[in-house]
Formats: C-alpha cells, sequence, structure tokens
C-alpha cells in the first residue's frame, strides 16, 4: 500500500508525512481509478487541482516503477 496526504497544499507519497492523508494499492491502475473518481479530494477532505492530480499521477507511476523488480516483460512475478 502507499500512502499519499496533503502537505502544504501538494499531495505527495510518503508514509511518515503528518496530516489527513489516504491509501492506494502499488498499482498504477489503482491510481487512475482514484482520481477519475475523485477520491484523493475526497479522502484528503481537501480541494485538489486536476493539475495537482495529474502530477500525483506522474509522480506515483515513477514511483512503483522505482520499485518494481525487474521481470523481463510485463509478466507478474512469479
Amino acid at each position: 500500500m502507499v500512502r499519499f496526504s496533503l502537505v502544504e497544499s501538494e499531495v505527495v507519497l510518503d508514509r511518515q508525512a503528518l496530516g489527513r492523508g489516504g491509501w492506494l494499492c502499488r498499482n498504477e491502475a489503482c491510481a487512475e481509478l482514484a482520481v477519475a473518481r475523485k477520491a484523493i479530494p475526497r479522502a484528503l477532505k481537501a480541494e485538489v487541482s486536476s493539475d495537482q492530480q495529474l502530477v500525483f499521477l506522474g509522480e506515483f507511476a515513477r514511483m512503483i516503477s522505482q520499485d518494481a523488480p525487474e521481470t523481463g516483460g510485463d509478466a507478474p512475478p512469479v
């Protein structure tokens, strides 16, 4: 699971960040669905602009791609 929270008016991915936040599964489709359903601002109980949500998606994708094991393709690890 990945924790996000609102820090100084920015949505950040940080397990240690204080304040209101939420959790997402470690899957890019999960984050995209959360943005589409407006779950990010609802979880944070704050306004989050479309631009901020796009930045969040980019950071989320970058983070999970760095954490992903090298599998040599799109197949799930065995």
